[in-house]
């Protein structure tokens, strides 16, 4: 699922943040259901480092308290 996210953000495209931000949701629900959930923390985190000259992904992000 984390690749399909990477994937959706190669391209800094407005239009793919809401399916982003949904798979991410997803990804964070799968890690809690698994007993991981550091995996999801740590990938978020790291997306938020490496998109941080994204306000509007960062904005979608927190509306989504992710």
């Amino acid at each position: 699922m984390a690749q399909l996210i990477d994937d959706r953000l190669v391209e800094a495209n407005t239009r793919v943040y809401p399916d982003a931000v949904r798979r991410m949701k997803a990804l964070k629900k799968a890690a809690l259901d698994a007993g991981r959930p550091e995996f999801a923390t740590e990938y978020l985190a790291e997306l938020r480092d490496r998109y941080k000259r994204r306000p509007a992904l960062i904005q979608r992000m927190d509306a989504a308290r992710l």
